[in-house]
């Protein structure tokens, strides 16, 4: 954890503010008179669960903990972050960063994984390499292909060792050891991990390799084995194929997910360039992350395809897929036409013919593509799995179904949409669409059960809605370091966002990055004012790679994000002064009262502004 992220969660922002002024902590939201002018009632408001404060009056501004003290104080943010520290008893050294302490780790964890990377290509396309280039040729993979996929070949046993090549190439032993290439034996001797198995090369978004898939060749097991995990490498949060896939994905706003290494290769070499690998059974939360955040645009939901195996496997996969999706994105993933905003529209593709999505492809590739055209919506397909898994003859099965689904329909926000699920379940069911309203569960407490087994039942264990709807805070930070790293690589870009305030930045590091930005004029003489602290970061942001684009097209992506910001800002802004106005109302009357009233509408017009600048292209 940063030391910014662990001084916040350390940190009660009202007893920090209640040190200061005079705060009245009857209300949900504790207020007080703004300690930045002179006022007579007071417009300054604390909201605890998002840990933020405004001033509603003469101010106009508000911010984190970290902006309160530095504002109040007058004092830098790197003062400011080791008071508080101080406060709550976090220790610190000066040359403390704001990023995580397996930043430098993982930097030389990546050499050495581009280093065996290399020496595995080399091994393949040597005579120890005979066996994997006849598997790979089976496959339909020829040498270029597998140079250019990044495959390779660790041998077995034997005088050419992954880490004889590495100490020969100045790979520091430990770098080896935290790569995972390397494992030490009972008798204290050090080995190659990967022997006798065919190497896929797994990069990040980037294109640095940071891990390793392998197969193995004569049948032993386990078939797959990945790369433990690193201070670069963890399966849960990586996408196969994320490096050549990303740019399709953003411009089709569809990422389509397959299971397999050879699946999303095959799919690639035929053309379908928005694939990648979940490189296990199930999607997880951070892999949804990570394609919502390429597919989805401003308030456009992106869609994900799931096209897993066609067995029994691959079919329960899909299930934990499903789940897991709910888990991350609740009512955002039911695929109905008018949903919208932050989430994904999650379907399922039916495999063509019984085939993995290899095996299609190669025997047609215009079928699969239909496949995925043709793809169901989440509750179609968990309506349809439900049917078949559970024996819906009788009432007890009937019931199971219905108080399973009736969470994601309850969730459709299209009345038509919703009222079509219904009639199609309880036609499944053999039921009235009254009888099924009664059987199913209420809105206020709607939950999704989790798969259940053929003939087995459901699990009891249920998950509340309520923990699953959680916003993409992710996504919105992305927003913040997109364009961080678009004017810290591209100066010329200064003049068209050097005058977004620095308020619309969430992130307290981002935020603090660009102030520093915007009041030095020089990248060198930035870097060298940050101090240790933002230091780290600025240069991990700066260090993003963006595919070649031209200068109108940097100018385009810059735009965008400014008003993707101003815009969230202005529905920030809006929703806590209605928040405000519903606390004040009551107790206000008269002339304080449209005051109040006023500064709901003026957010309001501003936000129409945005949209509107935003429609002709201007912020």
């Amino acid at each position: 954890m940063s030391l910014v992220d662990e001084v916040k969660s350390r940190t009660d922002i009202v007893d920090v503010v209640a040190s200061y002024v005079d705060l009245d902590t009857s209300s949900r939201n504790p207020k007080a008179r703004c300690p930045f002018h002179t006022e007579r009632t007071p417009s300054f408001y604390v909201f605890p669960e998002s840990d933020t404060w405004r001033c509603f009056g003469a101010c106009a501004t508000g911010g984190d903990v970290l902006a309160f003290v530095m504002k109040q104080e007058g004092i830098e943010f790197r003062e400011a972050l080791h008071r508080l520290a101080d406060r709550v008893g976090v220790k610190y050294s000066q040359g403390d960063a704001n990023v995580q302490s397996d930043v430098a780790p993982k930097r030389t964890v990546v050499e050495a994984n581009e280093v065996a990377a290399r020496w595995f290509s080399w091994m393949m396309l040597s005579s120890e390499g005979a066996a994997v280039r006849e598997y790979l040729t089976s496959r339909g993979i020829d040498t270029e292909i597998a140079e250019r996929r990044g495959l390779g070949f660790a041998p077995g046993e034997g005088k050419l060792t992954l880490a004889g090549h590495l100490r020969s190439s100045d790979v520091t032993p430990t770098s080896a050891r935290d790569a995972k290439l390397v494992i030490q034996t009972d008798d204290r001797t050090w080995r190659d991990f990967f022997r006798g198995r065919l190497t896929i090369a797994i990069k990040d978004r980037a294109g640095k390799v940071i891990g390793f898939g392998a197969r193995s060749l004569d049948g032993s097991e386990p078939k797959y084995l990945n790369t433990p995990q690193t201070s670069a490498f963890d399966k849960s949060k990586v996408l196969y194929g994320i490096d050549w896939a990303a740019d399709s994905m953003r411009q089709s706003h569809r990422a389509v997910v397959v299971e397999g290494y050879m699946d999303v290769i095959t799919a690639h070499e035929h053309g379908f360039t928005d694939v990648v690998a979940s490189m296990g059974t199930a999607v997880t939360p951070d892999q949804l992350k990570t394609l919502s955040q390429i597919v989805s645009s401003g308030d456009e939901a992106g869609e994900v395809v799931l096209c897993l195996d066609s067995d029994a496997a691959g079919q329960d996969a899909t299930l934990r897929a499903l789940e897991t999706a709910w888990q991350e994105f609740g009512p955002k993933l039911t695929g109905s036409a008018s949903s919208r905003g932050r989430g994904l529209v999650v379907k399922v593709a039916s495999p063509v013919e019984g085939k993995d999505p290899d095996e299609a492809i190669r025997a047609d590739s215009w079928a699969w593509r239909r496949s995925l055209d043709e793809a169901l919506p989440l509750i179609d397909f968990i309506m349809a799995a439900y049917i078949r898994r559970f024996d819906v003859s009788g009432g007890e099965g009937k019931a199971r179904v219905a108080e399973a689904l009736s969470p994601l329909i309850f969730s459709v926000d299209n009345d038509y949409d919703r009222d079509a699920y219904w009639e199609k379940l309880a036609g499944l069911l053999e039921v009235s669409p009254e009888r099924l309203r009664s059987m199913a569960s209420r809105p206020g407490a709607r939950t999704f059960r989790p798969r259940a087994r053929s003939g087995a039942g459901s699990d009891d264990s249920s998950i509340s809605t309520q923990q699953l709807g959680a916003a993409l805070s992710g996504a919105e930070i992305g927003i913040e370091e997109h364009l961080l790293a678009l004017v810290l690589q591209h100066p010329e870009l200064r003049e068209f966002a050097e005058a977004v305030p620095a308020e619309h930045f969430l992130g307290t590091v981002n935020r603090e990055l660009f102030t520093q930005w915007v009041r030095i004029p020089t990248l060198d003489e930035m870097l060298l004012a940050l101090g240790p602290d933002l230091a780290d970061k600025a240069a991990k942001i700066q260090s993003v790679e963006f595919p070649p684009s031209d200068h109108a097209r940097r100018v385009e992506e810059a735009t965008q994000c400014v008003r993707r910001l101003r815009e969230r800002y202005m529905r920030n802004l809006l929703r806590l002064t209605e928040v405000a106005l519903k606390e004040e109302e009551n107790s206000l009357e008269g002339e304080e009262r449209e005051q109040l009233r006023s500064r709901v509408l003026d957010p309001s017009d501003h936000l129409k502004k945005v949209f509107q600048a935003g429609a002709t292209g201007r912020v």
